[in-house]
């Protein structure tokens, strides 16, 4: 399996193409193409459709690395590791967990668990109350559910997706409608992914 950071940069030189050409066949900057090749950010669906189709290769093979890739990345379960528990953003904010608690993930000095105060996220099972569990290291790609921060305002958890120059939050309701800020003028600090969620307890 390839790596993230070359995936895209391993076709587009087997095509003689420069990122700036690539761009421009896809209707992006090079500084996009220079983002997805170096694993800041992942292509939309849409754009991995078309990037298959100036690779001249079926668009089944770039979702096949991508999703093993996400795969490779799934924790997987071990009893008894102790991670912090936020009681709220303010407390992940000001680094006081206010509670130690104990759950079936491993790899618990990347994780963290955040208590959800509202309804925002109640579509992604996220009900207010409950506790969702975060992984802050590895890869995160468009289309994850993510808690991060937006322009310094304190964390949220949203789905995100981005087309390299955007980047969209989604809520999964209408009652809270999506987000879109443009990433060369928007502060964007991705604290982790969501990777599960506890009962309230």
């Amino acid at each position: 399996m390839k790596s993230k950071k070359s995936l895209i940069r391993t076709y587009r030189t087997q095509n003689n193409l420069t990122q700036e050409e690539l761009g421009n066949k896809l209707g992006v900057s090079r500084q996009t193409v220079n983002n997805w090749e170096s694993g800041l950010y992942n292509p939309s669906e849409k754009l991995l459709i078309e990037l298959a189709k100036v690779f001249g290769i079926s668009p089944d093979k770039l979702f096949e690395e991508y999703a093993d890739e996400a795969r490779a990345y799934k924790l997987n379960f071990k009893p008894s590791s102790v991670i912090r528990l936020y009681e709220s953003p303010k407390a992940l904010t000001d680094k006081s967990p206010e509670a130690i608690i104990t759950v079936n993930y491993e790899d618990p000095m990347s994780l963290i668990a955040l208590r959800i105060q509202d309804d925002t996220v109640e579509a992604f099972k996220l009900l207010k109350g409950s506790i969702a569990i975060i992984r802050t290291k590895g890869m995160v790609m468009s289309g994850t559910i993510v808690l991060l921060s937006i322009n310094h305002e304190p964390p949220k958890i949203a789905k995100i997706t981005t087309d390299g120059d955007y980047l969209t939050l989604s809520y999964g309701s209408e009652k809270y409608p999506d987000e879109k800020y443009d990433l060369y003028r928007t502060s964007v600090d991705v604290i982790g992914r969501v990777i599960g969620y506890l009962g309230d307890l």
